[in-house]
């Protein structure tokens, strides 16, 4: 995990400083971590059969589904913020 740096050339004087977060992944994910990922991004179309999980295995698919519900819930606001903002900014240029 990496965080902060330099933004611009280090070599000027006026660099601004970088505040992003970077995670290099070393090793690839657990195949449990897969699945639950999986399940979680095809929620809608595993409906019928989540409820036949064990207990255990339940509640970490709920929690992925609910992340991965509120990541696509994030994505399109984004989305739609920009395709509002775009169309503002071609209405005002015209």
């Amino acid at each position: 995990m990496v965080f902060g740096g330099s933004k611009d050339d280090l070599l000027s004087l006026d660099t601004g400083h970088c505040n992003d977060l970077l995670i290099f992944q070393t090793q690839p994910y657990s195949l449990l971590r897969l699945c639950l990922d999986c399940i979680g991004k095809n929620a809608i179309i595993l409906e019928s059969q989540i409820s036949l999980l064990p207990p255990k295995l339940l509640q970490q698919v709920l929690k992925k589904i609910t992340f991965w519900t509120a990541a696509k819930h994030r994505d399109e606001q984004r989305a739609q913020k920009e395709e509002t903002e775009n169309k503002c900014q071609w209405i005002s240029r015209n």
